[in-house]
């Protein structure tokens, strides 16, 4: 978002953004919960901080494909 409102992106694009990057956001979260649920139950001793870590990356990952989206529209 600061690098949107940097480029000067007009109140409706950054309107838009946020919104995306909160439904990306919440499906983020949602999916991580439900990946974190299924591998307890398969092995319990799935290592959490590192299936955390690469949600975490895919998730920076989509963020930065819908800003770069978002300013190449805008530009």
């Amino acid at each position: 978002m600061a690098t949107a409102r940097d480029r000067r992106v007009s109140s409706t694009t950054m309107k838009s953004l946020a919104s995306e990057l909160n439904e990306l956001k919440s499906k983020f979260l949602r999916d991580l919960k439900r990946r974190l649920l299924l591998d307890f139950s398969l092995s319990g001793s799935e290592n959490v901080e590192r299936r955390v870590s690469a949600a975490v990356k895919v998730f920076d990952q989509q963020r930065q494909d819908v800003l770069f989206k978002t300013l190449q529209n805008n530009t």
